[in-house]
């Protein structure tokens, strides 16, 4: 019997955090999933890059079969197809469905997540549904709200 699973642990240090991932705005650290799965699963935390600008505002939608995110630090406005905008924050835990179209809003300057999703190797798709898309900023109200 083939082992598909290795035993695999990442501790945080800053210098993992790195630019040149899927989004220009952002910064990844790999938590070695992928390898200790051997492609069957992908986990890293992202870290939102201030000031959020147009570039964030592109619908696209991610070929996989499964996505979750949890808001580890900060708030992050999406948008999914079908369902409007949504705040996550701190806490928030949310699971995308296989190729939704969706789109970033805007995020709080310390934004950071984790994101796990299978399979790891997997493709991004830009739809331009709606696009160009028009500047969401939610109130300070629904920012803060606990």
């Amino acid at each position: 019997m083939k082992k598909i699973q290795n035993f695999t642990v990442s501790h945080l240090n800053e210098k993992d955090f790195k630019s040149g991932g899927l989004r220009k705005y952002s910064k990844y650290r790999d938590l070695g999933i992928a390898k200790a799965t051997n492609g069957l699963a992908h986990a890293q935390v992202i870290k939102m890059i201030p000031p959020r600008t147009d570039e964030v505002s592109v619908w696209h939608q991610h070929d996989i079969e499964f996505q979750l995110v949890y808001v580890l630090e900060g708030w992050i406005m999406n948008e999914f197809d079908g369902l409007g905008p949504k705040v996550m924050r701190k806490g928030s835990c949310w699971i995308q469905p296989p190729n939704i179209n969706h789109i970033v809003h805007d995020y709080s300057d310390d934004c950071e997540m984790l994101e796990i999703i299978l399979p790891a190797d997997f493709k991004t798709i830009e739809t331009n549904a709606g696009a160009p898309q028009k500047y969401l900023k939610p109130s300070k109200k629904v920012r803060k709200k606990k």
